[in-house]
């Protein structure tokens, strides 16, 4: 791969909030951005110079896209992973399309996370409607169906409580292969970001405390509230499946953790993650710069949290509200998409920096902004 150094040109598959907020950073380091996403109004749409709208399987567009950028990174987990082989060949990708295959199907991820010796919850593959009863009865209640592909945040995943559950839950079988795991009596959701740089140089970033609520992303606390020999395994853990990777750029990994302390992966995902996004504001290097860093081919530096974060995500029912906050009080960071009028789960985000995380959690619940919940459903 030739040198990519500020002034080249990075083209983005896929206009996600993640999307903008890297070209943004991008942007910062001298790189000129190219946007490859059919949508006009997506996230990353307005901070990009040149915009190829088109759908993401028309390889003929996504060829000349590719002619036009010195590097590409892809931010969208369903891309064709044959497609992006194709065009890697034209601009490189360092992400590559083995991770892209193995992140956007829960079948061949679980393949790869167990032939990498991690734990990860009992599973079965579910392929017709007979299958889920033996399945959830070896198992056992309550257990999780998902979609082995293409589900987006909070669509693709039912929990079954009984037998009672089995007919409706079948309908997920009408997209095609599911996986049933069992359900993981977890008392914390927990993330790292890891970026690598294709030379075995890493870096991780502090163990965030996370909040889902039906699969949409509500809140994250770092550091997580857990011991320092529970941080190191997760550390060891997403070192462990890098290394697997010789990963290039961010990837992040999500755990449960239960009572006993005990740690099972639940997904990995090739990008920076908005779980991460505390990291602008919290560390001495963002995620953002180290996927950039880690895609060029550049040193990596070690992660250092200059002080606790709280953030919390803007959903469409908080965007008012926050901007009353905004104007009314300087309570923290806010970030916001560009995709306000469009966004259906992340129109933003806010990052307060603090000593005292549980003092923000109150503080912002006495906005009335936020409902601040406890946890929320396995995903």
């Amino acid at each position: 791969m030739n040198k990519i150094l500020p002034g080249s040109t990075l083209g983005l598959i896929g206009g996600s909030p993640t999307a903008r907020l890297l070209a943004l950073t991008a942007k910062r380091l001298g790189f000129s951005i190219g946007l490859f996403d059919p949508r006009s109004d997506c996230a990353a749409a307005k901070v990009s110079d040149f915009h190829q709208k088109a759908d993401f399987g028309d390889l003929e567009a996504l060829e000349a896209f590719a002619k036009k950028c010195d590097i590409i990174s892809y931010n969208f987990e369903n891309a064709d992973p044959d497609d992006i082989e194709k065009i890697k060949t034209l601009t490189p990708i360092p992400q590559g399309a083995e991770l892209l295959a193995i992140s956007q199907d829960r079948l061949v991820e679980k393949g790869f996370l167990e032939a990498t010796n991690v734990v990860i919850a009992p599973y079965e593959t579910i392929i017709q409607p007979m299958d889920l009863l033996s399945a959830a009865e070896s198992l056992g209640y309550p257990c999780v169906l998902k979609t082995t592909r293409g589900s987006v945040s909070g669509q693709g995943i039912t929990v079954l409580h009984s037998e009672a559950d089995i007919p409706e839950a079948s309908q997920l079988l009408r997209e095609g292969p599911c996986v049933l795991e069992a359900y993981v009596p977890y008392t914390k959701e927990l993330s790292t970001v890891i970026s690598g740089n294709g030379r075995g140089n890493y870096s991780i970033f502090p163990v965030s405390e996370n909040v889902f609520d039906k699969g949409i992303f509500q809140y994250s606390i770092t550091p997580a509230q857990v011991s320092a020999a529970v941080a190191a395994e997760i550390e060891r853990i997403a070192t462990s499946i890098a290394e697997s990777l010789e990963l290039h750029g961010a990837l992040g990994v999500e755990f449960f953790m239960t009572e006993a302390g005990l740690l099972y992966v639940n997904e990995i995902t090739p990008r920076p993650q908005l779980t991460g996004n505390y990291s602008l504001d919290a560390c001495n290097f963002d995620q953002y710069e180290a996927h950039l860093r880690g895609i060029c081919g550049w040193e990596l530096p070690a992660i250092t949290l200059t002080e606790a974060a709280v953030t919390m995500n803007i959903g469409p029912r908080e965007l008012s509200a926050t901007y009353r906050l905004l104007q009314e009080k300087a309570l923290g960071h806010c970030y916001y998409y560009g995709n306000q009028k469009i966004a259906k789960f992340n129109a933003g985000h806010l990052t307060i920096v603090t000593a005292n995380p549980e003092s923000a959690l109150a503080e912002l619940q006495n906005e009335h902004i936020w409902q601040i919940l406890e946890k929320g459903e396995q995903k």
